[in-house]
């Protein structure tokens, strides 16, 4: 028997841009009327084979959607393309590739359904409840307006679910239905940042989103135990280590994960679950994404989990465990820069005073040193990485020369005064990351994450309900929301002024310190209050570095520290002269350096084909 399917707050609005007309509408996704047809046979064709299984298998009549679909409607176009239907460009990019993600989708809940004896109709009244709650509560979604302390008992998504789904599951109190709410979404942390559809499918067919058991699956090979490493570094506030192993002549990092952090209803702001998941799914599950058909070399690389045997923590009935966060080894790239620009700087000094001499005192204005030249790759790999990430709709939002690591390479670093020695930059540390669900309307978040130093104005400030006046920073909107991932653009700015300089672009995020007002052109003052100074070449010759970038560079710089509306986009960026204008751009690409890059950002196939 066919019923209707619940109307989704998301379907609702394609279904405004459906009024100009059908045929007009599927011009967004560059596909025909014809071609969407035959999309919608090969979709209807691979659901009712999932549906005639799940009836076999479970021995009850299912509700077949398509029995009473308009094939020109929003309804159908989400049968056809699941969540990818609010994702012009990963159609028009792979609309056969988004039929069959969908179909791997709705293969997983038919599974969770005859798996756990719950209803396919159930999971269908659920599922629009919980995309709304999603696309109308910004990230951070755990807090609830009415009680800042973010206590269990106040989650959103709990009192979501125990009241408005509770006839949808078999729980005979609120308790019982959360515990059987997770135990078909898997961790709740999961769900309202991928969407119920990618919560089941992680949690049935990988692991990544259980529950009961954190990080799996767990790595069956060996690794060196973490304690016999060398101490590199503090984590998680002090409370654990990380620390440096040689293995089968490889370098591995391992980082302590103490069980305390593990609590499946502590949603701080670094989760370790959550950042594995993210790392494992960049790494191993980017195909979910039809616009990254191959993965990022310039993401550290994940080794595996392990986790210690139980034991018995004071206060506690139980045995816990501890797990150990196994990734490659690198050098710190920030220290790098630190050892190494001085010499460089030297060297370049008496390049420049012989240009001097031959009368070209302002060569170092257009003409990129070869510090400039290795850092602008080392900034193209950095930029591929973001990239990579933002595409999967995931916002880094702790982005900072502290992580990235040189990895590779043929000679020592302490030896080489530039990067050319076939080392990669890559970066690491996902913990405060935040992924986004297909039906996100964009990447905006409410709450601050990062490390301070290298915040955007609107992160650092909108903790605070009224801007301090000296900051003079422009008002965020109104719900103090801001996007993520201008964020990272941002940081990707102080990172890459810190990678020409070795300098710290200012100390204090706001108008009261005279380097931000600089760097930032003066663009958080008032017209009238900004000085001829506040520019970032005023900035850079203060700090006598001013001969350390090019024009190319402060533009760039000035398209990136500026207000959030005024910032630069990643492909704005990726577009700059300042990254084309070098003929070592080619050489990458030649090595097969930049193969992922043309991938997800084709405009840069063009440059491919230059001679």
């Amino acid at each position: 028997m066919a019923v209707n399917r619940p109307r989704r707050e998301s379907q609702r609005l394609v279904e405004c841009n459906l009024k100009k007309g059908f045929k007009e509408y599927l011009a967004s996704y560059e596909l025909s009327i014809p071609q969407y047809h035959e999309l919608f046979e090969k979709a209807k064709k691979g659901f009712l084979e999932l549906h005639s299984k799940y009836e076999e298998e479970s021995g009850e009549e299912a509700n077949n959607p398509y029995d009473s679909v308009e094939m020109e409607s929003s309804d159908a176009l989400w049968l056809v393309f699941g969540e990818y239907m609010h994702t012009a460009a990963k159609v028009k990019a792979e609309s056969d590739r988004c039929v069959e993600l969908n179909l791997q989708m709705e293969k997983a809940i038919f599974d969770t359904c005859n798996n756990n004896f719950w209803e396919r109709s159930n999971y269908d009244k659920m599922e629009p409840i919980l995309l709304d709650f999603i696309r109308l509560n910004v990230p951070c979604r755990s807090i609830d307006p009415d009680n800042k302390e973010q206590d269990d008992e106040h989650l959103k998504l709990k009192k979501l679910v125990t009241t408005e789904c509770s006839e949808y599951l078999d729980g005979d109190n609120e308790e019982e239905n959360w515990e059987a709410f997770k135990q078909l979404f898997g961790d709740p942390f999961f769900l309202v940042q991928d969407g119920p559809r990618c919560a089941v499918y992680f949690l049935n067919t990988t692991n990544y989103n259980s529950v009961q058991e954190q990080c799996q699956p767990l790595h069956e090979k060996p690794l060196p135990a973490h304690n016999s490493g060398i101490l590199i570094a503090k984590a998680y506030n002090e409370t654990s280590d990380v620390r440096l192993h040689t293995h089968n002549g490889k370098s591995l990092v391992s980082k302590k994960i103490p069980h305390f952090l593990f609590c499946s209803n502590q949603w701080t702001s670094d989760y370790p679950p959550h950042e594995i998941a993210t790392h494992r799914i960049l790494q191993n599950h980017y195909k979910l994404n039809p616009l990254t058909p191959m993965p990022c070399d310039y993401l550290i690389h994940m080794v595996g989990v392990t986790r210690s045997e139980g034991y018995k923590e004071h206060g506690l009935q139980e045995e816990v465990h501890d797990y150990f966060y196994y990734t490659e080894g690198g050098s710190p790239y920030f220290e790098w820069i630190q050892k190494n620009f001085r010499a460089n700087s030297k060297k370049y000094h008496k390049f420049l005073k012989k240009k001097q001499k031959e009368g070209d005192k302002s060569w170092y204005k257009n003409n990129k040193s070869e510090w400039e030249i290795a850092r602008t790759k080392d900034f193209i790999k950095i930029l591929t990485a973001i990239k990579f990430m933002h595409v999967q709709e995931i916002a880094h939002r702790d982005l900072k020369l502290e992580n990235v690591v040189f990895v590779g390479g043929t000679k020592s670093q302490a030896d080489c005064v530039l990067a050319d020695y076939g080392a990669d930059c890559k970066i690491i540390d996902f913990g405060v990351n935040q992924r986004f669900s297909l039906i996100d309307p964009n990447m905006k978040v409410l709450d601050q994450k990062g490390t301070q130093e290298y915040m955007s104005p609107e992160c650092f400030n909108v903790r605070f309900s009224d801007h301090v006046p000296e900051m003079e920073f422009d008002r965020v909107d109104n719900n103090c929301t801001y996007d993520a991932e201008k964020n990272d653009v941002w940081t990707l700015g102080y990172m890459l002024f810190s990678m020409l300089t070795a300098k710290k672009v200012y100390e204090d995020c706001g108008n009261c310190d005279p380097k931000f007002r600089a760097a930032t052109s003066g663009s958080y003052l008032p017209v009238e209050k900004r000085k001829k100074t506040d520019k970032i070449k005023s900035l850079l010759k203060g700090l006598k570095r001013h001969f350390c970038v090019t024009n190319l560079a402060v533009e760039l710089l000035e398209s990136i520290l500026c207000p959030e509306k005024e910032r630069a986009t990643m492909d704005q960026i990726f577009q700059h002269p300042w990254l084309n204008d070098n003929s070592e751009l080619n050489d990458m690409i030649k090595a097969g350096s930049l193969d992922c890059l043309i991938k997800i950002y084709p405009g840069w196939a063009k440059i491919k084909a230059e001679p």
